[in-house]
């Protein structure tokens, strides 16, 4: 049962630095994209477009690959740090229960 806590525990502090480190990316990613230095591009009719900022006529820029791996790899660490969550409840419960048995 320590095992479990142990695991949970370093899962919860290996997903937190996984979010904290994807966060950093995406804000890195917006102010460069804010700054107008975005290398994002897309291919369009057989041209390749350059970036864009947002215009009147609401024209987009293609979000950078690298930022949405990182939005991708927060949602992946959110998961984590829930299931990790539970592998500790989990893992209280059982003490709760093993100690009220003893008792």
């Amino acid at each position: 049962m320590i095992q479990s806590i142990h695991t949970a525990v370093s899962g919860l502090q290996t997903n937190a630095q996984r979010f904290s480190e994807a966060a950093q990316k995406v804000s890195a990613a917006t102010q460069d994209h804010l700054k107008g230095r975005s290398t994002a591009s897309t291919a369009f009719a057989g041209h390749l477009a350059q970036p864009r900022s947002i215009t009147p006529t609401g024209v987009r820029p293609v979000p950078e690959v690298g930022l949405v791996n990182a939005i991708v790899d927060m949602k992946i660490a959110t998961h984590g740090y829930k299931s990790s969550l539970a592998v500790l409840s989990v893992a209280e419960e059982m003490s709760r229960v093993i100690l009220d048995r003893k008792a």
